[in-house]
């Protein structure tokens, strides 16, 4: 026998390889773990892995030869499970409020065996048990989401990543200027959100003055001499409302 060495310590994936010599030709060599026949092969020789769990080990090597007889070595082995490696990628590490990120441990690993489970928590209270999950965050704030993944032999690792959830907004594109001569200004903007837009709507002075059915808005107001606000709201359809204002003042 040429691997395991007797006493060894090894993965838990273990690399055996062995030859059986006998004055008959040898028919069979068989391993046994602990009592327990692991693996059989119709060949004098055989190069093979075994899977055990982490601690210590009995291995028996046994051939057969054409006569019926057998012949046995006996030698001890310590298996130390390695860890899987954990592995987590997010869709996108940046969204507004409404939006949803899918985050999967599928490039996860496991050096001496295979990954058996993962399980995803996105740090707002809500977990999955999948390799690949998608959630919607609701709530504006820093989330850490956390995978962890475990081996065919229960032992496990973890990794994280943030992902950044930031509130719904309004860009005003026009008026860029906050002073002017003119008795009339274009007011547009374009409102975004993670949940659909139901509306964007400009305001004169508190007052509605027009609606779009989408994320985007634009009319010309007539204004009068003075100081004046606009503002240009979105509406979204979990229900929020979110704006942005601007000064101007006809002269």
């Amino acid at each position: 026998m040429s691997s395991p060495a007797n006493g060894a310590s090894v993965t838990s994936r273990v690399h055996v390889v062995a030859s059986g010599f006998s004055g008959n030709p040898v028919t069979a060599i068989q391993v046994y773990l602990d009592s327990s026949l692991a693996y059989t092969v119709n060949s004098a020789s055989l190069d093979t892995t075994i899977t055990m769990a982490s601690g210590a080990h009995n291995l028996i090597i046994k051939g057969w030869d054409m006569a019926g007889r057998n012949f046995s070595k006996s030698l001890s082995v310590n298996a130390v499970n390695q860890p899987p490696v954990a592995s987590l990628s997010v869709s996108s590490g940046s969204i507004l409020v409404g939006g949803s990120v899918t985050a999967s441990a599928a490039g996860s690993s496991d050096p001496d065996g295979t990954v058996a489970s993962a399980a995803i928590n996105f740090g707002d209270g809500t977990s999955a048990t999948a390799m690949s999950a998608t959630h919607q965050y609701k709530i504006a704030g820093t989330y850490t989401v956390k995978a962890t993944v475990t081996d065919n032999l229960g032992a496990s690792s973890s990794t994280s990543t943030t992902v950044t959830v930031k509130p719904q907004f309004v860009t005003i594109t026009s008026p860029t200027f906050t002073s002017t001569t003119n008795s009339s200004v274009v007011a547009a903007g374009a409102a975004s959100s993670g949940y659909p837009l139901v509306a964007t709507q400009v305001y004169l002075d508190g007052v509605l003055k027009f609606q779009s059915s989408t994320n985007t808005a634009s009319m010309t107001l007539p204004i009068t001499v003075g100081t004046h606000q606009i503002t240009i709201q979105g509406w979204d359809s979990s229900g929020a409302t979110f704006k942005s204002t601007k000064t101007v003042t006809r002269q």
